[in-house]
């Protein structure tokens, strides 16, 4: 795939930026702890304004969350209020964790009620510390004597933002404000936010504002309303005349939504989600703050800090640009803002399109004649958040350390040379930021802080897919530093107190490294770019992500080794399921279940009376009453958990699980015991995924693999995108390819958490591998590309000369596939036949002829996780179908300029290098296996492999035995294809599908009118009623706020309508009523099956 946008490619345009995710501005390297109380926010723009909150000791700060429950299942209740006053909706509700550990922070939500019931939450506020299960209850019971409602979290998002108003409710809120600035701001801005506001009923309480500290040009960008549950989306500025201009519009609180306000010598304009909320009007002219001013966050402008006029709400990121943005650049940045904080945009298409992957990397830097290339390395290691025999009442957030040396005598904020470990905390930030660059000169002064000069070399052997063996080989990267001396005043805090003459004593990484011992597994970055026309530094785009695995320092030479973070799964330690340190206390009789199986932990018996070892026993086996399974010696045993003021033991509640042999036949024949398991027997859990004979919910390959390589390994969190959505989601490639392949499997002997996770991708055909421009973990399903717009064509204009080679590799050719399946026994040999029930074979009989290949090539896949038949079979015929003819490996160089192709890409090749019979150059399907970057040659090193499939056949789901086109036996067309029964009975796709975008709202509607839109048939000169349209929608006063549906539209078993087929995509109609007029809405168009839900498409 190509890179994503970023608001780094219009980077020079942007004055402020806050971002939710990276609130240190570190690139998420050290973040605060969810819910704490916090009091900066760095700005990530060039201007690095600074944000700080009133002190702590008088007032309240802003919490930071990451982790926010998206979901919440509801089960009704009853005697809940849908009576004429609130129809049915209900706002701002306060819900509470049943239990205090089920998390922390309080949760407001909106939901609707029918017939008394609650059916849907529609808006949930900021919270924190919650997990998937965890269920909470209103704290005023909201039903008239009924049932109550139980909430329950479904569903979490990764969406950072600071909070006002969280633990507090709606008392004494928090705010952020920035440093009084006296950078003039000219005659254009623009500030975009993705938020969500809630509503105190303080009337003109302004949510993000400029105060003006030396005049009277305020600017309110949102505020608060007076009536209640709402508040104003839009702008309040006076103009050149000093008269004040407010532009608010009204909508419901605590709801997600990307706001955008500009601000310029035309006046004004308002997006909210994409699209505009405002009808342009001739208040030309707004004046901005010239002199000094101050950005307000949550507090009101104009108003000291410590007041209570403050907003309520979460700000999830916030963009202030001083020139305008391309069209492009614009409808990307509401993509990028909707992907990363799951925020929905307006229904017009075309924003969701620009979730648009950049067109101008390094700001065209890279296409320069002649290129001036530079590399970064960015360090983070661990650094301590507290100041050195400073505290502050013991309050999070603030410095706690109690050491008491004498100055000059101080730490250096790491954990090595800390004088207070118990308070060591890494809870705020957490990270210093060690920054070294290609050794140019002077070029970088000003614009990479305390950067250092020092970067020798930067060689790196990159990530490789191997096809059909389940990940990849890993990356690494070595780089090397010249060691110099330095003052050390950037590295540490307390450098002018001390009594030394810090370049008489060391070099710069003899002392980094002895202070830092604690460097491995650490975040490490590398970028690769270029210094533009202008002289700034463009490198975001080239930015990869490792973990440091080692650091040497040896004649005058820094050498740092890193690794991608797919290697923590190789680790030794890194094994699944965790090897045991319990075993039996006592000898347990050959068959049956038992009660009260004492332990002893590493060879001591576990004591029901020591508190520690009871922790020991609930903290591997679970809770007391937890289930799950054990191995002992070559049986596997169900087990409960039985932990009481008698015992701390387990019991066994099963016998001979997954296959594994009776007691009796285990120990026939065995002359050295009774047939006993004996005491010091390991005791060893297993882990599970899904059931022996493949019943029960089905576990699919990609929330195993998450939970093997994030809960297990230690593969951090962020790499891994499993919700539906984003980079590289997992999700959205199992609901394309492998939504039906099931995995049961369980884990009983301790393995290496890659190896485990290769022979589970092999099963179902996908590769895992690490892409370290994304810094993402991606797992690929080995089939075709559906979406050929995405395929790129590389040529011999754009192939180095001279750079191509070709390879025939014939040990990769497949002429049958050998799949074993439905394993007996699961502490049996998991690569013998024999222990197997089933077999699959699928054989291309033709390759193996005489006059084809001649013989046989096969490939064996022992699928000891897969029980079911169809996954064996479509797996093999996918490796058959890739593989029966011999595939050719290529690897060839391309300029940095083509800086398209990324490891897992398609892509289309035509060179004269491969040809058809006529000799003429044939174009070929290849998948990149590798990218190497030759940052000395400025070049990608691409090595790929032919990707062909003997044939794709792609069709959209329609009825069974029903016609349609006419050379499908049918009498359709393409325009009215519906034809006959299918016109008239089921289907399950309609093109004819219409929703609207409202662009604005009109005035004087009232409920319930039948609106007419122009144009209509007649100005058309098409057929009576083929442009007919009614609408439900609601109303804010006399506008149209929102259009709820287009009645008009299918119903679930209903049958298409002919009454859109007039209409076209992106179709702009006015609307009016017997008394309104001014609604103007644009028109989507799309196929959507009968219930109203996106069409399949099948290959």
């Amino acid at each position: 795939m190509s890179k994503l946008w970023s608001p780094h490619q219009v980077y020079s345009k942007i004055s402020l930026w806050l971002d939710g995710n990276d609130p240190n501005g570190n690139n998420s390297h050290g973040l605060p702890d969810e819910g704490l109380a916090y009091d900066s926010w760095k700005d990530k723009s060039r201007n690095k304004v600074s944000f700080s909150a009133y002190p702590f000791s008088q007032f309240n700060n802003p919490e930071f969350v990451i982790e926010q429950i998206a979901e919440l299942s509801v089960s009704g209740g009853a005697g809940y209020d849908n009576s004429s006053s609130t129809a049915g909706k209900h706002f701002d509700i306060e819900l509470a964790p049943v239990s205090p550990s089920a998390g922390s922070g309080k949760v407001f939500v909106s939901y609707t009620v029918v017939s008394g019931a609650v059916t849907q939450v529609t808006s949930i506020s900021g919270n924190h510390g919650y997990k998937v299960g965890d269920t909470l209850l209103e704290v005023v019971d909201q039903n008239s004597g009924g049932t109550n409602c139980v909430y329950t979290v479904a569903k979490l998002h990764k969406k950072g933002a600071i909070v006002s108003g969280g633990q507090n409710g709606n008392g004494l809120l928090d705010s952020l404000e920035s440093e009084v600035l006296s950078r003039p701001l000219g005659s254009y801005l623009r500030v975009v936010f993705a938020a969500n506001i809630r509503a105190r009923g303080m009337n003109g309480v302004s949510f993000i504002g400029l105060d003006d500290t030396s005049g009277d040009r305020d600017v309110y960008f949102c505020e608060d309303q007076s009536v209640a549950n709402k508040v104003g989306i839009g702008v309040k500025y006076r103009g050149s005349t000093g008269q004040l201009h407010t532009f608010m519009s009204q909508f419901d609180e605590n709801v997600p939504h990307i706001v955008s306000v500009t601000l310029d010598a035309d006046g004004f304009k308002v997006h909210l989600d994409g699209v505009s909320i405002f009808t342009p009007v001739p208040y030309p002219d707004p004046v901005l703050p010239q002199s000094t001013y101050r950005w307000t966050i949550f507090n009101n402008v104009n108003t000291n800090p410590h007041v209570t006029l403050k907003s309520a709400g979460m700000l999830h990121e916030m963009l202030a640009f001083n020139q305008p943005l391309s069209d492009e650049d614009s409808n990307a940045l509401y993509g990028y803002l909707s992907q990363k904080y799951h925020i929905p945009l307006n229904s017009f298409a075309r924003y969701y399109e620009a979730t648009a992957y950049a067109n101008s990397l390094f700001s065209g830097a890279n296409k320069l004649s002649p290129r001036r290339p530079v590399q970064v390395v960015k360090m983070y290691l661990d650094f301590c958040d507290n100041v050195y025999g400073q505290t502050s009442f013991g309050q999070s957030g603030r410095s706690n350390c109690t050491a008491s040396g004498a100055a000059g005598s101080e730490c250096y904020n790491t954990r090595h040379t800390c004088q207070d470990l118990t308070n060591y905390r890494l809870s705020t930030n957490g990270k210093k930021t060690y920054t070294f660059t290609s050794e140019v000169g002077d070029t970088l002064t000003g614009q990479l802080p305390n950067a250092h000069p020092c970067l020798m070399k930067v060689t790196s052997a990159p990530v490789e897919i191997k096809p059909t063996k389940g990940v990849s080989v890993r990356g690494s990267i070595n780089i090397q530093l010249r060691d110099f001396l330095s003052t050390g005043s950037d590295s540490d805090p307390y450098a002018a107190t001390r009594n030394i003459i810090a370049l008489e004593n060391g070099t710069f990484f003899q002392k980094l490294v002895q202070r830092n011992p604690h460097y491995i597994n650490r975040p490490i970055e590398i970028y690769d770019g270029y210094i533009d026309y202008a002289g700034y530094v463009q490198i975001y785009d080239g930015k990869k992500e490792y973990i440091i695995d080692s650091m040497q320092l040896s004649k005058d030479t820094c050498s740092i080794k890193c690794k991608d973070p797919m290697s923590l799964a190789d680790e030794l330690k890194a094994k699944v399921p965790a090897p045991s340190f319990f075993s039996l206390a006592d000898n347990i009789p050959v068959a049956g279940t038992h009660s009260h199986i004492d332990l002893r932990y590493d060879g001591l018996p576990i004591d029901k009376a020591v508190a520690a070892d009871v922790l020991k026993v609930t903290d591997y086996f679970g809770a007391n009453d937890a289930t799950g399974f054990i191995r002992i010696n070559d049986e596997i045993m169900g087990y409960t958990v039985h932990s009481d003021s008698n015992h701390c033991a387990i019991d066994i509640s099963s016998r001979a699980q997954w296959g594994t042999l009776q007691p009796e036949d285990i120990h026939e024949g065995d002359t050295d015991d009774d047939g006993e398991d004996q005491a010091g027997d390991t005791v060893q859990k297993c882990l599970v995924y899904g059931e022996y004979d493949g019943s029960g919910a089905a576990q699919t390959i990609n929330d195993v693999a998450y939970q093997l390589l994030v809960n297990e390994a230690g593969v951090p969190a962020k790499a891994v995108n499993n919700e539906t959505g984003g980079v590289y989601s997992w999700n959205d490639e199992k609901q394309a390819w492998l939504q039906s392949y099931r995995l049961d499997v369980i884990f009983s002997e301790p393995k290496e958490v890659n190896k485990q996770l290769s022979q589970l991708g092999t099963m179902v055909g996908v590769n895992f591998f690490y892409d370290d421009a994304t810094s993402q973990i991606v797992m690929k399903a080995e089939t075709p590309e559906l979406n050929t717009d995405n395929i790129v064509t590389i040529t011999d204009d754009l192939i180095i000369e001279d750079s191509m080679k070709i390879s025939i590799s014939e040990k990769e050719r497949v002429s049958r596939v050998y799949y074993y399946y439905n394993m007996r026994n699961h502490t049996g040999d998991r690569d013998k036949p024999k222990n197997f029930r089933n077999l699959y074979i699928a054989v291309d009989s033709d390759g193996e002829l005489d006059v084809e290949y001649g013989k046989q090539s096969s490939k064996t896949i022992f699928g000891y996780g897969v029980t079911d038949t169809s996954t064996a079979t479509s797996v093999s015929q996918r490796i058959l179908s890739r593989f029966k003819n011999t595939p050719k490996t290529i690897e060839f160089s391309i300029d940095a300029s083509f800086n398209t192709l990324q490891t897992g890409d398609h892509f289309y090749l035509n060179t004269k290098e491969i040809t058809d019979f006529n000799g003429i150059p044939q174009t070929a399907e290849f998948q990149v296996l590798s990218v190497q970057f030759d940052a000395k040659k400025t070049l990608f090193k691409i090595k790929a492999k032919q990707f062909r499939f003997t044939t794709i056949n792609t069709a959209g789901i329609a009825a069974d035995n029903v016609g349609a086109f006419s050379t499908g036996g049918g009498t359709g067309t393409e325009i009215v294809p519906y034809t006959g029964v299918r016109a008239s009975n089921s289907f399950m796709a309609d093109e004819n599908h219409i929703t609207l975008q409202l662009v604005e709202g009109g005035t004087g509607f009232t409920a319930g009118q039948t609106i007419e839109f122009t144009p209509n048939e007649a100005q058309y000169g098409a057929a009576a009623n083929t442009r007919n349209l009614a609408i439900t929608y609601t109303l804010t006063g006399s506008t149209i706020a929102s259009i709820a549906s287009v009645s008009s539209n299918v119903a679930a078993l209903g049958q298409p309508t002919t009454a859109h087929s007039g209409y076209v995509q992106g179709d702009e109609l006015v609307g009016t009523s017997s008394s309104g007029s001014g609604l103007r809405v644009r028109v989507t168009k799309s196929a959507k099956m009968s219930g109203g839900q996106e069409s399949y498409s099948v290959a």
